[in-house]
């Protein structure tokens, strides 16, 4: 894209509260022909509330697209913004722009160029929470991973090597083994964060009786507390895989969520497949919770997190 700077605004060029002016610096730039307005942060201090209410401010005066700008920004931040539909660049290292899609045009620079899909599917994401939750080692082969996930070890060396081309693996000889090696957990977690989004499809309520108890496994909430103190719900929360619920839902009597015995959550990936002594997976209520703004959830989540040593890796993040 063309950028180009426009006009700086200053407490007298623009009549905004005093203490915008004092968290961020206000610019006016030119994008590929569209002008907006960049709130430049002085520090990371802010919360999204405040931008929001900061966006709405600013809109009764301009008529134009608001941008955040950051050096820094902590992951539960990036996720409240991205919640809350609030434009925002992190230097060098995320976009969230959305209205850019649908008002400005990249130029095309090369059409022999090679396309390759950045969008996860499914077999993918599996691999990766597996790695990211220790059911594989840093360093194995395609042939163990085919095992530990019971797949095709054809459908397995296609998943590895789109991830190898996406530059989360590497391929390794070692004498006739062919070595798979994963990039650092923590590195993949940040880069892939949004992409493992949640696997639920969609949630019912029933307040029948599960008879068919061994297709599903314990979920959300029911899941959590039983890891932490958390108080669990009234209602038990199931998680189903989507073939596996078609064969069933005729017998299943739905209702709304006040009189049901059960939450169910259905799922387009099978959650018995890293399930870990009959709950879904801990990294999985991890991306399920990623938006979670109760401090009790969130509290929930980091003492879970601490039970598992193979998920030390995001300790950070909830500190």
């Amino acid at each position: 894209w063309q950028i180009k700077k426009l006009q700086t605004y200053t407490k007298k060029s623009i009549a905004l509260p005093i203490q915008i002016f004092y968290k961020f610096d206000i610019v006016k730039y030119r994008f590929e022909g569209l002008e907006i307005l960049c709130l430049l942060a002085k520090d990371d201090g802010c919360d999204s509330k405040l931008l929001a209410s900061y966006t709405k401010l600013i809109a009764k005066e301009l008529d134009i697209p608001i941008v955040f700008i950051f050096e820094m920004c902590e992951a539960i931040m990036i996720q409240s913004m991205i919640k809350q539909k609030i434009n925002f660049i992190v230097l060098d290292k995320y976009i969230f722009l959305p209205f850019a899609l649908m008002n400005i045009n990249t130029k095309e620079i090369k059409k022999t160029l090679t396309s390759i899909s950045t969008k996860l599917d499914n077999i993918n994401k599996v691999i990766m929470i597996a790695y990211l939750s220790g059911v594989i080692k840093a360093t194995t082969t395609g042939a163990e991973i085919a095992e530990k996930l019971s797949k095709q070890p054809i459908v397995i060396s296609k998943a590895l090597h789109q991830l190898e081309s996406l530059e989360y693996l590497t391929f390794k000889k070692s004498g006739r083994k062919k070595l798979v090696n994963f990039i650092d957990k923590a590195d993949m977690w940040k880069r892939s964060k949004y992409e493992l989004y949640t696997p639920i499809k969609k949630r019912v309520f029933t307040n029948s009786q599960i008879e068919d108890k061994e297709l599903f496994v314990t979920s959300g909430i029911s899941a959590l507390a039983k890891q932490s103190s958390l108080a669990n719900e009234p209602r038990e929360c199931l998680a189903i895989y989507k073939r596996e619920f078609n064969t069933i839902k005729d017998k299943l009597h739905f209702t709304d969520k006040e009189d049901a015995h059960y939450e169910i959550e259905v799922w387009d990936i099978d959650p018995k497949l890293l399930s870990v002594d009959d709950m879904v997976n801990p990294l999985y209520l991890v991306i399920n919770f990623l938006y979670e703004e109760d401090e009790r959830v969130m509290i929930a989540i980091e003492g879970m997190i601490g039970k598992f040593e193979e998920l030390s890796f995001l300790g950070e993040i909830y500190a």
